[in-house]
């Protein structure tokens, strides 16, 4: 299976997206046989990325990375069983960060 953000097939090119964890979930549901899953995006939303790893454990799928896979993406990436890259792709890792106040919108939230 190919879960392609840098394609341009929709409005949310170049990112992933929460909408993405539903969709990913139904189609290996549909389709048992899937295996692997190749990767090519310039990450997106770090909880997006985070469900969408835990499929990707729950469902024993090795990861390929065909192109790039930097920031969120990279979180799918290391979940794989089996992780390859193809000759010529690149992965990126940064540090992650909080604006203050979205760090304070998070504790505010769930502080109980």
């Amino acid at each position: 299976m190919v879960y392609d953000t840098e394609s341009g097939f929709d409005d949310d090119e170049g990112e992933i997206q929460v909408d993405n964890i539903d969709h990913l979930l139904a189609h290996l549901t549909d389709h048992p046989e899937i295996q692997t899953l190749e990767l090519n995006s310039g990450g997106g939303s770090v909880y997006a990325a985070g469900k969408m790893a835990r499929i990707v454990i729950v469902f024993g799928l090795d990861t390929i990375v065909a192109g790039e896979c930097v920031s969120a993406c990279i979180d799918l990436f290391l979940v794989g069983d089996g992780r390859r890259m193809t000759l010529g792709s690149k992965i990126g890792f940064h540090q992650r960060s909080w604006s203050p106040g979205a760090m304070e919108a998070y504790y505010e939230r769930w502080r109980e």
